[in-house]
């Protein structure tokens, strides 16, 4: 079941991006109509700064990620023949 889910998701990448861009969007329109209360850290008064925030924080990750495990994780081809 979970193979046929993948398979499914991995042939239609484009449309899981379009998903994800529109829950996105989604959740930045209601953040701009919520009403501020009391700010209890920094970016609470700012319009977005949450959903900014954890955009960059996920791509930064991302990048992160993409180059730990292509510069010190990764091996050449022939590193296990002796």
């Amino acid at each position: 079941m979970l193979i046929k889910i993948l398979t499914f998701l991995n042939s239609r990448t484009a449309l899981l991006k379009k998903c994800f861009f529109a829950v996105l969007a989604v959740i930045s329109i209601a953040d701009i109509f919520v009403p501020r209360h009391e700010a209890h850290f920094f970016g609470d008064p700012i319009r977005l700064f949450w959903t900014a925030f954890g955009l960059g924080c996920c791509l930064a990750m991302s990048f992160i990620c993409k180059w730990i495990s292509k510069h010190m994780i990764a091996r050449s081809e022939d590193y296990y023949d002796g």
